[in-house]
């Protein structure tokens, strides 16, 4: 999932930053920075986006905080392009995503684009 991701954010580029300031391989906005930092216990000053081993691991904490407020994976990464608010409001009386709901385009055409590369990253050996 995290290679998906970081294919659909970035394309691998760890110099990349968005027109919202996302920056780095998995594209961490600074104000979501700052707020991992604090949980982690850094200084967000010392914190360098664009370092491939910070951002992934930064990447991963948020993906993994998501995973414990969806528990579903259609949801944590709609939430991971669109925010964990407007992802509750897209959401059916089951708790389940609801794409007729979503009303951003990007996030829907995001959330098709990760699960294709899902689908190819997790069926092959990574490296090979």
């Amino acid at each position: 999932m995290v290679y998906a991701i970081i294919k659909v954010e970035s394309n691998f580029n760890h110099n990349a930053t968005s027109s919202a300031g996302a920056r780095g391989l998995m594209q961490i906005i600074p104000s979501t920075a700052k707020w991992i930092a604090s949980e982690l216990g850094l200084d967000y000053n010392q914190i360098n986006l664009y370092d491939g081993e910070t951002n992934i691991n930064f990447g991963c904490f948020y993906l993994s905080y998501l995973k414990s407020k969806f528990n579903q994976l259609d949801l944590v990464i709609c939430a991971y392009n669109a925010g964990e608010t407007i992802v509750k409001s897209w959401t059916n009386e089951r708790g389940e995503l609801d794409e007729a709901k979503i009303n951003y385009v990007e996030t829907l055409n995001y959330y098709k684009k990760v699960m294709k590369y899902y689908s190819i990253y997790s069926k092959n050996e990574i490296g090979e």
